[in-house]
Order: C-alpha cells, then structure tokens, then sequence
C-alpha cells in the first residue's frame, strides 16, 4: 500500500489582497502565459472584476508570495495598473504546492492535447513522490510487473478524477508524452499538431529522429509538403519525397506502381494495347504476364 505523504498537511485561506510588487513568478512553471489570453483577461477584468483569486505561497522571509496559481490573471493586473490582486494564500509543502498549480490548470484551462499530456506526466511524476510506493518482499520480475501495474492504475484514477477526464484519456496522454520527445514537444507547442489527437498518436509512433523530420516536413509550409505526420513519417522512413523528384519521376512511379499491382490478366491486356498502338514492343514482358 502507498505511504502517507510526507508534506506538511496543506492549508489555504479564504481570499485577500495581496500587493502585486510582492508576488514573483517562478521560473519552473510549466507553460509560458499567451499574451492574447492576458489581453482578454485584462477586458474582462475591467468589465467584471475578478471572478476567481490567483493562488499564492505565504510570504518567505523577504516578505515575497511566490505565484502557484493565476499567471494571466497576475499579469492582466499588471497590465491594468493594480497595485493589488485578489488571492488565497496557500501553505504547504513544495510538491503539494506543484500539484495545486497543475490541478488547478487541469480543472479549468483550455488546453491543448499536448499541454494535458505535459500536465498529466508532472502530476504523475510530483504523485509519485508525495505517496512512494511501499517496498515488499521479492524481487522477482513478476512481482514488480503486478505493482506497477497496480499503481499506475491509481494514478490514473486519481489523475482523471482531478482533470475532469476518463482514466483511458489519462492513460492515452501519459503515453504521448513519454514517446514524444522533449525537443518535439518545444518544436509543435502553439502549432495546430499540439491538439490533434491522431497526429501526436502518429508521432508518439516514431522514433525521435524520426518525429523531428516529420514535423520539420509537416511545419515547413513548402509547397507539395505534407499535410499530416502519417504522410510525413512515410517519406521519413523510405518513401522518395515529392519535393525533390522530377514530375516525371513521380508520374513514372505511378504509372509503374499501378501496374504492378494489377491482375495478371489486366497486365497482359495492357502490353497487348501497346503492342497494338504500335508504341512498345515487349515480347518477353508480355510473355511473362500472360504466364502468370
């Protein structure tokens, strides 16, 4: 069974205002605020007031809240002037604080396919810390397959409980991250493959290499480049790409590929059209259609 976590128990107090010179961003968070979202944010707030309080850690020793919760909403008010925010003032350990900011974003934002997945993999990992699995007896390989298989099944649960999801989804994202590689993940941010389902399943499939050439091919925006990563890994892994084969090369390939996948007897009328026509002669091809 998991341990109890080893984070002091966490608190959070009701909403208060916070001065904005005392509230620092960390560096780690994991996504980078959209300034559009800030400029939509920063309307509404004028229209509306604060709907909902930024989340904050209690004051360290210089006084300074660091921000757990509520990045755009921090920086519309700071586009707007505020000399204060709305916030709740969380105290608790630091993975307890992690799992707040990715819960909170999990619940409520608009994320993109790939977003969840990097979301879902920190709270995975940040899980894993706060509650360790128990070490048992055996170290037989058998024994540590049915564990794992146990706990995953934990996180998950708990995982699509917090995100609003279904456990499969929960799972189907964990993969996604753990097969896309970093630098890919970077390189397809903000693009339209970051919330398609079927292309980060496409690249999830290839090895790194692999997934860097498709999305290059993909994200070129040359002419007669690829419009999926299905279509894109098919050049990757042998398939002549289009863009640097003559026109008659490829109408050729065609031509070729057609015939060879046509039944016997379609292949042997064919040589005999040409025949007729007067434009090949092909007796041994012939032959050998007619055979088959």
């Amino acid at each position: 069974m998991a341990k109890k976590p080893q984070d002091p128990a966490a608190s959070q107090t009701a909403p208060i205002e916070i001065d904005i010179a005392s509230i620092v961003v960390p560096k780690n968070r994991l996504w980078e605020t959209k300034p559009d979202s800030v400029d939509l944010l920063a309307d509404a707030i004028l229209e509306n007031g604060y709907i909902t309080p930024i989340a904050v850690c209690a004051a360290d020793a210089n006084g300074k809240h660091s921000l757990i919760d509520g990045a755009h909403r921090f920086e519309a008010a700071k586009q707007l002037g505020r000399g204060s925010i709305p916030a709740t003032v969380f105290s608790g350990g630091k993975l307890q604080q992690r799992l707040l900011e990715i819960d909170s974003n999990l619940i409520r934002r608009n994320m993109t396919q790939l977003e969840e997945a990097v979301y879902l993999a920190e709270r995975e990992r940040i899980y894993n810390m706060l509650y360790p699995v128990a070490k048992h007896g055996g170290d037989r390989r058998s024994d540590q397959v049915a564990k794992f298989a146990t706990w995953s099944e934990r996180f998950t649960k708990v995982a699509a409980k917090h995100s609003g999801g279904s456990e499969r989804s929960v799972q189907l994202a964990l993969w996604r991250f753990s097969k896309i590689a970093q630098d890919v993940r970077a390189r397809i941010s903000g693009t339209w493959i970051a919330d398609k389902g079927i292309e980060l399943d496409a690249l999830a499939k290839l090895a790194p290499e692999e997934q860097r050439e498709a999305v290059d091919l993909v994200l070129s925006g040359e002419d007669g480049a690829p419009k999926t990563i299905g279509a894109a890994a098919k050049i990757v892994r042998g398939v002549r790409d289009d863009r640097e084969t003559d026109p008659n090369d490829r109408l050729l390939a065609r031509l070729t590929g057609a015939f060879d996948n046509a039944p016997a007897r379609v292949q042997a009328d064919f040589l005999t059209y040409l025949e007729q026509e007067g434009r090949v002669v092909l007796p041994g091809a012939r032959n050998k259609a007619e055979a088959a």
